[in-house]
C-alpha cells in the first residue's frame, strides 16, 4: 500500500495493481493500469484510476474522480465531481459496467456507455449518462451504443440525464 505522508503529494502508478491512500492535502493520483484502490482523504484532490476496474473513494473534499477502461466502482464524499472516462481517450475507452454512488453533497457523475448503475445519494446531484455520441468515430464500436443504465437520484432535488432505454429513479 502506498500512503501519502508529505504535503501536496503527486503519485504516477506503474501499470500493476496498487492501493493508494492519500492525506488530507491536494493531492494527485494517477493509477495508470491494474486493478487499483485509491483513497483520496480531505483536501482538493484529482484522482485518474485509468485501465483496470477500479475503485475509486473520494471522500471529502472538491475531489475530481475519474475512471477508465473497465468495471469500475466510485464512491464520492461530499460535492465531488466523476467522469467515467479521461477527456484525452477516444470514445472506444469509455466502456466498463460501473457502479457510481456520489454521497453527501451536491455531485456530479459523469459517465458513459456501458450498463452503468449510478446513484447519487443525498443533496442535489446531477447525473449525466448518454451512450450515443456520434457514429462518425471509426473507433466506436455500435454495440456500445444504447446499453440500459440505472439512475438514482436519492434525497434531494437531483437532475437524471439519460438516453433510450435507460431506469430513471426519482
Amino acid at each position: 500500500m502506498v500512503e501519502f505522508e508529505n504535503y501536496h503529494t503527486h503519485y504516477i502508478g506503474t501499470g500493476a495493481s496498487v492501493e493508494v491512500e492519500a492525506n488530507d492535502s491536494d493531492n494527485g493520483i494517477y493509477a495508470k493500469g491494474g486493478n487499483d484502490t485509491v483513497v483520496a482523504l480531505g483536501g482538493n484532490d484529482w484522482v485518474e484510476g485509468n485501465a483496470g476496474n477500479d475503485v475509486l473513494y473520494g471522500n471529502d473534499g472538491g475531489e475530481s474522480v475519474t475512471g477508465g477502461v473497465g468495471n469500475g466502482s466510485g464512491f464520492l464524499g461530499t460535492g465531488d465531481v466523476i467522469t467515467g472516462w479521461k477527456s484525452s481517450n477516444s470514445p472506444s475507452d469509455m466502456d466498463g459496467d460501473d457502479f457510481i454512488r456520489g454521497g453527501a453533497g451536491d455531485d456530479i457523475i459523469i459517465n458513459n456507455f456501458g450498463s452503468n448503475f449510478l446513484l447519487g445519494d443525498s443533496d442535489d446531484d446531477t447525473i449525466l449518462a448518454l451512450d450515443g455520441h456520434s457514429a462518425a468515430d471509426a473507433s466506436v464500436n455500435e454495440a456500445d451504443f444504447g446499453t440500459v443504465d440505472t439512475h438514482e437520484g436519492g434525497a434531494g432535488d437531483d437532475r437524471l440525464i439519460g438516453d433510450d432505454g435507460d431506469v430513471m429513479i426519482v
